[in-house]
Formats: structure tokens, C-alpha cells, sequence
């Protein structure tokens, strides 16, 4: 489908999500904050793909504990 897992993309109602795996012409979406899905039923036409991200990383909280990408919210 031309998707990897840990595309950054935007879904219209999903919203900023990264792509988690993909079956049966439908993609998994999950949350670029929390990690957890949001969707396992994603189309591929549905979504603008951002950018790939070949590498996994895990958002720490900052010292007031919002968290890095708090203004994406």
C-alpha cells in the first residue's frame, strides 16, 4: 500500500496519527501522543502521509509533566 509502519499522517478525523500496521487495504492509526490506537479500520485514500519515520522514539514528559507535543492536542 506504500505505507511502512511509523508513517506520520493526517487523517480527517483522527486527526495527527501515525501508521501501526496495515491489512486488507486498511491501515491501524495510532495516537502520536499516547501510542495508543485510535483506529484498526483507516482507508489509505483517506489520509495524507507526512512523512516516514524509520525510527521509534517515546515522548517523555517535560518538567511540568504536559509532555513534548502537548500543543498538538
Amino acid at each position: 500500500m506504500g505505507l511502512t509502519r511509523g508513517t506520520l499522517v493526517r487523517h480527517a478525523k483522527h486527526g495527527l496519527s501515525y501508521v501501526g500496521g496495515s491489512s486488507k487495504g486498511n491501515v491501524s492509526l495510532h495516537n502520536i501522543i499516547s501510542g495508543k490506537r485510535v483506529t484498526q479500520n483507516a482507508k489509505v485514500l483517506d489520509l495524507t502521509i507526512l512523512t516516514i519515520i524509520r525510527w521509534g522514539a517515546q515522548f517523555l514528559p517535560d518538567l511540568k509533566g504536559r509532555g513534548l507535543l502537548a500543543h498538538l492536542r
